[in-house]
């Protein structure tokens, strides 16, 4: 392997410079097992490196692979995997755990959210973030002082496992979907002028085998008028 290693052209860069480190893949003493080689990139990035980083590789026959990465010395995140309904259509909460040199902040120009500093104790900070109703993401930027005096900034996007849906009543919404994450109200004849109307539910970060879905045709009343079971089709969108 090692032979093959030295064939391999590898460069990495941090987003925050244009200095580039390159090397071959040999120089990383990369571990291969199973078809997948295991990187040690302290050679290049030191015992402490963080930040945003692009690391590009060139094989023979053509073959490459440009990968970005972030690295941060500590981050705990709780609440991301809870999933919101749209009848529960709420502010979506977070709690960010860092270490107490990172400051946390939101995307520049990100709207309609929030970062609170909830707690600050030794060695850690904790900080619950907010988005509204209309946000399918917690838009976060971590901010950490190095010893040079500059600031190391990382982007963090974290998706809310908000239920979308829609109904599709015409070819022209077909062409041109919306999804939606708050409940809608639509006249009768609407639905009924429709030849083939559809009701298409996206659950975020899959479903499971075993999920079960019925439409369910009720009046102002809440009384059922018809029911049908769902099934599970790809929508390319």
């Amino acid at each position: 392997m090692g032979a093959t290693a030295c064939r391999w052209r590898t460069g990495i860069r941090p987003s925050t410079s244009e200095r580039r480190i390159s090397g071959t893949l040999a120089d990383l003493r990369p571990e291969f097992r199973e078809g997948k080689a295991a990187l040690d990139l302290r050679a290049w990035l030191g015992d402490a490196p963080r930040g945003t980083y692009r690391l590009k590789v060139r094989g023979p026959l053509g073959r490459r692979a440009d990968l970005a990465f972030r690295i941060l010395p500590m981050l705990e995140i709780v609440g991301h995997e809870r999933l919101y309904l749209p009848e529960e259509a709420r502010e979506a909460h977070l709690l960010v755990e860092t270490d107490a040199h990172t400051e946390l902040t939101l995307q520049p120009g990100a709207t309609d959210a929030q970062v609170t500093l909830q707690e600050e104790e030794g060695t850690r900070r904790l900080y619950k973030v907010t988005v509204g109703v209309s946000r399918a993401d917690f838009p976060l930027r971590l901010a950490r002082r190095t010893d040079r005096g500059d600031s190391v900034d990382v982007p963090l996007w974290v998706p809310i496992r908000r239920l979308s849906w829609m109904i599709v009543l015409s070819r022209e919404q077909a062409l041109a979907p919306k999804w939606r994450m708050a409940p809608l109200r639509l006249p009768l004849h609407a639905l009924e002028k429709a030849r083939e109307p559809f009701l298409l539910v996206d659950l975020f970060g899959g479903a499971g085998e075993k999920l079960e879905v019925t439409l369910s045709l009720q009046d102002e009343d809440d009384a059922v008028l018809q029911e049908q079971e769902g099934r599970a089709t790809p929508y390319p969108v």
